[in-house]
């Protein structure tokens, strides 16, 4: 895969990608792109432990909201699904 040096992937998707909520070829895309790019590999890393630190934050599972989790689940999927900058940086001549 060649792709520009200044390219990184947005936060948004590097959220995404730690949360495993990604489809499949993007997991697949974003994971060549991380192995190969220090900045976005560090910036996934920094995401994983601010998404760890939230996590202990967090009371237990039994005293959630009732129907917090599915909120949440509908937002990530709420609009038309959009291509992935990464996506798109590689279908471009």
């Amino acid at each position: 895969m060649s792709m520009p040096q200044a390219f990184h992937i947005e936060d948004d998707e590097l959220i995404q990608y730690a949360l495993g909520t990604l489809k499949d070829s993007q997991m697949t895309t974003l994971t060549a792109h991380v192995s190969m790019c220090n900045h976005c590999r560090g910036r996934l890393a920094a995401i994983q432990v601010e998404l760890a630190a939230y996590a202990t934050v967090l009371p237990p599972e039994g005293e959630v909201p009732a129907g917090a989790r599915d909120r949440f689940l509908a937002k990530l999927t709420v609009g038309p699904v959009v291509e992935s900058k990464l996506d798109q940086a590689r279908s471009t001549p």
